[in-house]
């Protein structure tokens, strides 16, 4: 996954901080939290990253939505973002924290597309095979899509496995193409 720099580096910073401070669990956990509750509200996530939002009404906003449930490290974190001006890469330096928690870890996150939902078993290959290509723990997450006609589609970083039956009808339509029907 892509990043901006500035992201990464406040990622880390923030990691760091919390390992020096022994409470990389709790914060990993309020960053999971946060990020969860803020894909169930895409329009606080737009209004903190918003230019156009004074930075004070960002600050009370997030804080009224978070800030009880924050410990004081990331707390700190959070208003050291604020005092910089930087709430727009707030959420972008959440989700890098967490790919650098993952990452140092040995952890790797894939998303399975499907047309239906996967039974466990089909999860679980899915999830060996990747295993043993990356190397890594695998932790899936599944998401339907009743426009695939059939199979899946795995996303594992800026990687893309599409197994579809969409993708396969492609590639026959290609060969079709470029093979050559001369009937003589």
């Amino acid at each position: 996954m892509r990043f901006p720099k500035v992201a990464i580096v406040y990622a880390n910073s923030l990691y760091d901080f919390a390992v020096e401070k022994n409470a990389i669990t709790e914060v990993i956990s309020e960053i999971e939290q946060i990020l969860k509750a803020s894909a169930g509200a895409p329009e606080l996530k737009r209004l903190i990253e918003s230019p156009i939002v004074k930075p004070s009404i960002k600050q009370s906003i997030f804080s009224e939505a978070f800030g009880n449930s924050c410990t004081a490290e990331l707390n700190t974190f959070i208003n050291l973002l604020f005092a910089r001006n930087r709430m727009d890469i707030l959420f972008r330096v959440f989700e890098a924290f967490v790919f650098l928690k993952d990452e140092r870890q040995g952890i790797k996150r894939a998303e399975i597309i499907s047309a239906v939902k996967l039974s466990s078993e089909q999860e679980s290959e899915i999830k060996e095979y990747l295993e043993r290509e990356y190397k890594n723990k695998i932790i899936l997450s599944e998401k339907q899509d009743t426009s695939l006609i059939g199979g899946f589609v795995v996303k594992v970083d800026d990687r893309v496995i599409d197994a579809s039956v969409a993708n396969q009808l492609s590639h026959i339509r290609k060969k079709l193409t470029i093979a050559d029907f001369s009937v003589n």
